[in-house]
C-alpha cells in the first residue's frame, strides 16, 4: 500500500530506495471512499510492519482515528478523535496540534 503521508525516522535523502518499516514512524492515510479497508486492510498490514504509529483522516467524518502500539499484527492502541480535538504525534504533548489542521475548510469556514 501506497500512505498519503508519512514522517520518517531519517532524512528522506539518506535512504537508499523504498523505505523500509524500520525507517517509518507514522504514515497518514486520507479516507473518502476508502475509510473500512483503511481502517481494517491497510491497519492489519501496518500493525504486522510493526509501523510505530498509522493515522487515518476520515473526511466524511472529519474524524482522525490513531493507531499504536503494534503487537502481534494488531494495534493495540486506537483512538479517534473529532475535528474540534486535539492530537499529539508519536504521544509527545509537546507537539499537540488541531485535527482540523488535518482537514480541507468545512462548508462554514
Amino acid at each position: 500500500p501506497e500512505p498519503d503521508g508519512i514522517v520518517l525516522n531519517r532524512p528522506a535523502g539518506s535512504l537508499a530506495g523504498v523505505p523500509t518499516p524500520s525507517d517509518i514512524r507514522l504514515l497518514i492515510e486520507a479516507a473518502d471512499s476508502t475509510l473500512n479497508y483503511d481502517l481494517m486492510v491497510k491497519a492489519a498490514l501496518y500493525a504486522r510492519a510493526q509501523i510505530a504509529e498509522y493515522w487515518v483522516v476520515s473526511l466524511p467524518e472529519r474524524r482522525l482515528y490513531v493507531h499504536r502500539r503494534p503487537e502481534d499484527g494488531v494495534y493495540r492502541n486506537i483512538a479517534s478523535y473529532s475535528e474540534h480535538d486535539t492530537v499529539s504525534p508519536f504521544d509527545d504533548a509537546s507537539r499537540a496540534m488541531a485535527v482540523s489542521a488535518l482537514l480541507p475548510a468545512g462548508p462554514n469556514e
